[in-house]
């Protein structure tokens, strides 16, 4: 599901995962419902991917130009500018992987990585969890609660800023359901303050502040908010 296209593969059989069994439905919703909340990052990564070329699914060296480590990865691959995706490839669930530089958390479960001049890391994981990993200083727009992959993206979405460092400044665009630009929300920290502002958006969001493992919620109600971490 982690993928610009999701869907089950092959022409020779009736492919749903109701005809596997009750593990394979679960697994589908979990990851279906993920990629559904994540449109509102998603859909503004694939109109810009309209707009420059730059794919969708991209391999790392083309964020990490300077990170020669990226330049042979084929197991990884950033998903958008701000996500980092390590699918398993075996039945025991694990997992060989690379990060950047950086500050890193897994939107899966928190944990969180703070690396130094590139790291390798080797994990285990269950059939609902993997390494989907959000740089540092991203704005990820969500929406938990979707039921469609179209949607009002503009309308209350969920506001996650992952491990903001002091004097960061970062922007997202908002785009609508027809992909056209509807508003930005900004970021900025100083010290132990974030300023947000938002235009564009409609309604109340929650906002999570994501910091070392820990997760701080506010409410942006308006066009601008202080938070105090």
């Amino acid at each position: 599901m982690l993928s610009s296209h999701s869907r089950y593969h092959g022409s020779g059989q009736y492919k749903t995962p109701w005809t596997f069994d009750d593990e394979a439905v679960e697994n589908t919703r979990k990851f279906t419902s993920l990629k559904v909340s994540l449109m509102p990052y998603l859909f503004n990564e694939a109109v810009n991917t309209h707009e420059t070329g730059t794919p969708l699914m991209r391999p790392l060296f083309l964020e990490y130009t300077k990170d020669r480590n990226t330049y042979f990865l084929e197991r990884e691959y950033m998903f958008g500018s701000k996500l980092l995706v390590a699918p398993i490839f075996n039945a025991e669930g694990t997992v060989k992987y690379y990060l950047p530089e950086g500050k890193w958390t897994n939107i899966l479960n928190e944990k969180t990585y703070d690396v130094k001049n590139g790291e390798w890391f080797d994990e285990t994981y269950d059939n609902l969890t993997l390494p989907l990993l959000a740089r540092e200083n991203s704005i990820i727009l969500r929406n938990p609660n979707a039921e469609h992959a179209e949607y009002d993206y503009t309308d209350s979405p969920d506001i996650h800023l992952y491990e903001f460092a002091d004097g960061a400044k970062e922007t997202t665009r908002v785009v609508d359901e027809k992909g056209k630009p509807a508003g930005h929300v900004t970021a900025e920290r100083s010290g132990s303050t974030i300023t947000l502002s938002a235009d564009g958006l409609k309604g109340s969001s929650k906002v999570y502040v994501h910091a070392d493992g820990n997760v701080k919620e506010f409410t942006l109600d308006g066009g601008s908010a202080t938070l105090s971490l």
